[in-house]
């Protein structure tokens, strides 16, 4: 995972591999963040690594499974788009 991650050359997100997450560090206007978060959520998609975003922005990775909670949603998206 190191190995990704030190490959994108990131600014303003840190990788923390007790907890094997990606946070950003400080306060920074979302202009910047938000490419950089882009980048890194398409990469990892591209290369099929499971990972959640959490609410605060952060990366988690290793959800391969959702939670019923989650699956619940997903399962009224379907419903309302098919629609």
């Amino acid at each position: 995972m190191e190995k990704i991650i030190n490959s994108l050359n990131l600014t303003y997100y840190k990788y923390d591999k007790e907890n094997k997450t990606l946070f950003y560090e400080g306060k920074f206007s979302s202009r910047f963040i938000e490419p950089e978060f882009f980048k890194i959520t398409y990469h990892l998609s591209s290369k099929k690594i499971d990972y959640k975003v959490l609410k605060d922005k952060t990366i988690k990775f290793g959800y391969s499974q959702l939670s019923l909670k989650e699956k619940f949603k997903t399962y009224i998206k379907e419903i309302t788009y098919k629609k």
